[in-house]
């Protein structure tokens, strides 16, 4: 009898964790398709609003958003992004460069 409660609950947990795995996928996979839409010089809020992740409004990375990423090449210079996640068989992740003073975009990297 124990062993067939576990036997479900087990199930039920894998169903779950599968039914989370796919609607990240299809928030995803969303992103990296509308981030090719994203142009040098928007705003970061009209990019962000283009991407779909607007309605989100934590900076965190919790598969619904993107992640700041501040970051220093071997010169120095200190370059800011927002990362968001890579769908599945992608090799990097899509990133909107922008300007921290003005909140530009400056570069797009779609991701691989």
């Amino acid at each position: 009898m124990v062993k067939n409660i576990l036997a479900f609950l087990g199930i039920l947990l894998l169903i779950f964790e599968a039914y989370g795995y796919i609607q990240n996928e299809r928030i995803t996979g969303k992103y990296w398709q509308n981030i090719g839409k994203v142009k040098v010089g928007m705003t970061l809020e009209e990019a962000r609003k283009i991407i779909g992740d607007s309605k989100y409004e934590s900076w965190t990375q919790d598969n619904k958003s993107g992640e700041i990423i501040v970051s220093k090449d071997t010169n120095g210079k200190i370059s800011y992004a927002i990362e968001y996640d890579m769908v599945f068989g992608a090799s990097d992740n899509p990133k909107i460069y922008f300007d921290p003073n003005t909140l530009i975009v400056t570069e797009i990297s779609k991701g691989e």
